[in-house]
């Protein structure tokens, strides 16, 4: 997914890191340093927030299910982890960012 000024594309994806962020200048992709802290599992979906201060990735693999980063001075920064609400067949994860609630809605894997 790209960041709403384009400058930033991140990738969620099921092997370690299991998020990958790319700065883009022009038609160059420079792959930023992975964050410190890492999502705990494969990552399924992931999202900037509107004001691209905020990355979320979501995974199903293991709690705490999602990973929410803080975007400062050029870098991704862990913060704070959201609650899962599991009701099946869908999962949502509500998300408080600056006093806001945001729901992540993704389909839960097929057991």
């Amino acid at each position: 997914t790209f960041s709403s000024d384009d400058t930033y594309m991140a990738v969620a994806h099921t092997t370690t890191p299991f998020v990958t962020i790319y700065k883009r200048s022009g038609d160059t992709f420079t792959k930023l340093a992975n964050p410190a802290a890492l999502p705990t599992g494969n990552s399924n979906g992931i999202v900037f927030s509107s004001k691209d201060d905020f990355l979320i990735v979501v995974n199903t693999a293991s709690d705490p299910y999602i990973t929410i980063y803080s975007f400062d001075v050029g870098q991704f920064a862990h913060t704070t982890v959201g609650k899962m609400i599991n009701l099946l067949p869908m999962t949502f994860v509500l998300i408080i960012l600056g006093g806001v609630a945001v729901f992540v809605i993704f389909k839960k894997k097929q057991e």
